[in-house]
């Protein structure tokens, strides 16, 4: 102790430790003051700014994933090895497009055959719906030849009665023949082979007459093509329809009127074979109409049941585009052993994209369907897409304790830019149009145990004034609380200035 107080003796020594600690003291005095009285902490590193407003419209923010509807993954129905790959991911598609085909030979014999199938029954509904000359031809020919038939049947009928002539009453006998001879000349007066449209109105009538039910409405159809027969022929087919009605009633009653029952029955027979003869008549006239002008609808049902049938059987050896879109993925290569369930190709239709999102109970009241939208992507964060909101589902669910509620978002056409699909989707709802607000520089912002603040100079002193921050609008943030615009804030900057330990050590 005695060696510390003969140290203070020497003048100089002395001088320099008043020195030191005078400069203690100066240093302490300057920090306490920093810390009492703002104006002076910012004497050398004070800067101003002014409270200013700035446009903003009311939001709702959020987040979702990328979407598209329609979507498709497609997975082979059945295994096989890959014969043709016909698309690369980015290639637009029509549906009904096949994308990838396997080889036949390297599945099962069953789907093999039903390419034959198919092919056969594309034929079939070709010849119904676009016949070709064989088929136009066999109709005719098969029309000629039922009306061949039908004048022998008529003619062994009117030989059978001419050969119990006397067998029966002879009134009605000469009845038979007047009916007959009325008869062929009303059909040699009109020869029906001539005019198609003539002996299809000769068999809806006659079918309508005799109550045929069948494929078509033969009451509508006979009044419509009746409508297109000049009024002359469509009278000669009515007079050949009302003589073959007489000459029938004619030769029944002469049938009835033998007294031989062995004769009246060959009779019959002979009339029956007749009506039979008839009634092929109207089939081949029904079947021509089919071809030559309009098939009938069961026929055309089932022709094209016969043919989705065997296509979904050949379906099974293709990946078939099920709607018109974009490939955005293909799995498989030319050569590729495939099992049958395996995803082979993910389809979307990019033109409608679309965002789900979840929004808080305590936001979902303002968001209404119409509100415009802008999206980010965090896999391409420099796009912007816009939006509206379409559907705002009325039913929340709870999440993590939260009550959430799905809002859809359809999204504006974009064009030549990849967007990944399940990326994270950043969701800004326009609730409310734009209006100023006051705001200020981040920096001016300063925050203690009682909330934000800011320093305002009034009447040339810094007065603290409590603020509630909210949106950041580049370096400014939206506040509320008493200020006016233009009002001048004082920004404190911490000094970065730090007096030296003097206990430290150093250089002797």
């Amino acid at each position: 102790m005695s060696a510390f107080f003969n140290l203070f003796k020497n003048k100089t020594t002395r001088n320099w430790g008043l020195a030191l600690v005078i400069l203690l003291a100066g240093l302490l005095a300057w920090r306490i003051f920093v810390y009492a009285d703002p104006a002076g902490a910012t004497a050398d590193a004070e800067n101003t700014a002014a409270v200013v407003t700035v446009d903003l419209a009311e939001t709702v923010e959020t987040s979702g994933s990328l979407e598209t509807q329609p979507f498709a993954s497609l997975a082979w129905k059945t295994g096989g090895v890959v014969e043709t790959v016909h698309v690369q991911p980015g290639d637009w598609v029509k549906a009904g497009d096949v994308l990838l085909t396997l080889q036949p030979e390297s599945t099962s014999a069953s789907l093999v055959s039903a390419q034959a199938d198919l092919e056969a029954a594309r034929a079939d509904l070709q010849a119904l719906t676009a016949p070709d000359g064989s088929s136009v031809g066999g109709a005719r020919e098969s029309v000629a030849s039922a009306f061949d038939a039908w004048d022998n049947a008529r003619e062994d009928l009117v030989n059978e009665i001419s050969y119990n002539k006397f067998g029966g009453d002879d009134e009605l006998y000469s009845d038979v023949v007047d009916a007959r001879d009325d008869l062929s000349a009303a059909l040699e007066d009109y020869p029906l082979l001539v005019n198609p449209t003539a002996q299809f109105y000769y068999w809806t009538a006659r079918a309508d007459s005799l109550g045929y039910a069948g494929e078509y409405d033969h009451a509508a159809l006979k009044t419509s093509l009746r409508a297109e027969l000049d009024e002359a022929d469509a009278q000669f087919v009515d007079e050949i329809l009302a003589k073959q009605v007489s000459f029938e009633a004619q030769a029944q009653a002469f049938a009835a009127s033998l007294e031989d029952q062995d004769d009246a029955i060959q009779v019959m027979k002979e009339f029956g074979a007749y009506e039979q003869s008839s009634d092929a008549l109207l089939d081949a006239l029904e079947a021509a109409y089919g071809v030559l002008v309009e098939p009938s609808q069961s026929d055309l049902i089932s022709a094209q049941a016969r043919v989705d049938a065997a296509q979904a059987s050949v379906n099974n050896l293709s990946i078939v585009a099920p709607f018109d879109g974009q490939v955005l993925s293909v799995n498989d290569r030319a050569g590729h052993t495939v099992t049958a369930g395996a995803l082979s190709v993910n389809l979307a239709d990019m033109g409608h994209l679309y965002v789900e999102a979840q929004v808080d109970e305590t936001d979902v009241a303002k968001v209404q369907v119409g509100d415009q939208v802008e999206v980010t992507l965090d896999a391409v964060p420099e796009l912007t897409l816009t939006g509206v909101v379409v559907s705002v589902d009325p039913v929340g669910e709870v999440v993590s304790g939260l009550v959430k509620y799905n809002v859809r978002i359809d999204l504006d056409e974009v064009e030549g830019i990849f967007l990944p699909l399940g990326s994270t989707a950043n969701v800004v709802i326009k609730i409310a149009d734009q209006q100023s607000t006051l705001a200020v520089p981040i920096v001016a912002i300063q925050n203690d145990s009682q909330g934000e603040y800011v320093w305002a100079v009034r009447d040339g002193s810094a007065v603290r004034v409590d603020v509630i921050g909210g949106a950041i609008v580049g370096d400014l943030v939206v506040v509320t609380g008493e200020l006016q615009v233009g009002e001048t804030l004082e920004i404190i900057h911490e000094s970065s200035f730090s007096a030296p330990n003097p206990f430290s050590g150093g250089q002797q």
